[in-house]
């Protein structure tokens, strides 16, 4: 995806913009996995087809994908996969995302791949924070309301995700004050930091 602006630095403003659907699978009252699913505009398909579909027939060949997923793969590496987890003030680092699914021939191309954190964190104290961003904003994550995130829990586990302004001295708005001074306050208004925040009540059975 890099090949196609997603990930690159900005230019001038976001010029990817992805409705971005979240699962955070929790088990035992801790999060250890998040599921993404990920939808990108008819610009983006426009601009992925322009460099990968070699044969201009329209389509991804077997071939031709394979590179696409291999760029994609490359890119979430790289960034690590747009994703960042925080127990309190501590980064969590997470394992190497799995791809799941391409549809790359829907007019809006869905993208989704899992990716687990290296050590679980807890819910059943102060909760666990996560950004889904692009540093660079190069691109842009929308979240068109809380039903997009979810929870993936066992019977019994009362668990919640909202979203949330990130503290002012987080790194995510350190990142988003960097892009204002740079492009101005009417990129400014294409983005809207979030964070999302997540909480669990322990399972009535313990």
């Amino acid at each position: 995806m890099a090949g196609c602006g997603f990930g690159q630095p900005a230019a001038a403003h976001p010029h990817v913009r992805i409705s971005a659907e979240v699962v955070f699978v929790v088990e035992q009252g801790v999060v250890a996995l998040v599921k993404h699913r990920w939808t990108f505009d008819e610009d983006f398909r426009r601009s992925t087809f322009l460099e990968f579909d070699k044969n201009e027939n329209g389509l991804l060949e077997v071939d031709e994908l394979a590179a696409f997923q291999q760029r994609a793969l490359e890119t979430l590496k790289r960034f690590d996969s747009f994703t960042v987890a925080w127990r309190g003030a501590a980064k969590v680092p997470l394992k190497e995302p799995i791809l799941v699914r391409f549809d790359m021939q829907a007019a809006r191309p869905v993208y989704e791949f899992n990716v687990a954190l290296s050590t679980p964190i807890s819910l059943t104290d102060a909760g666990a924070l996560f950004d889904v961003y692009d540093p660079t904003y190069y691109s842009t994550f929308d979240f068109p309301s809380e039903r997009t995130l979810s929870i993936q829990s066992e019977e019994g586990t009362t668990c919640s995700a909202t979203l949330v302004t990130p503290a002012r001295g987080s790194t995510q708005m350190k990142d988003y004050r960097a892009f204002v001074s740079e492009f101005g306050p009417l990129a400014a208004k294409l983005v809207t930091p979030r964070s999302i925040k997540l909480t669990c009540q322990p399972s009535a059975s313990r």
